[in-house]
């Protein structure tokens, strides 16, 4: 991968690999673009129904917090990241446990 990094972290037999690189303004554009042509899609397809909808009110939501997200990465900078977690029967479910714990972002909805 160029331009991307690689980190490698090895404890208690699971493995966290995690590789990482500057995301392009214009690809953080692209995101951002996206997420508000499928938040349009949904309302439109949601309001001609003519019912509410507590499904579509929550993905609307998701959605909402990611144009977040990627309206912060174009004013601050983002990163690409992926990660990969490795371990054995024992070891993975709670390496993906504390993954979560510390990696889960804070401005999605509860």
């Amino acid at each position: 991968m160029d331009g991307m990094h690689d980190g490698n972290l090895l404890k208690d037999a699971a493995a966290l690999r995690e590789l990482y690189g500057e995301a392009s303004e214009g690809a953080i554009a692209e995101i951002r673009d996206s997420v508000l042509n499928e938040i349009r899609a949904v309302q439109a397809a949601a309001s001609s129904e003519g019912a509410p909808s507590p499904l579509t009110e929550q993905y609307v939501a998701l959605l909402t917090a990611a144009l977040t997200a990627a309206g912060d990465g174009m004013a601050t900078g983002a990163w690409r990241t992926a990660v990969y977690l490795l371990g054995d029967r024992q070891s993975y479910p709670r390496l993906a446990s504390a993954w979560r714990s510390v990696t889960f972002p804070s401005y999605l909805p509860s």
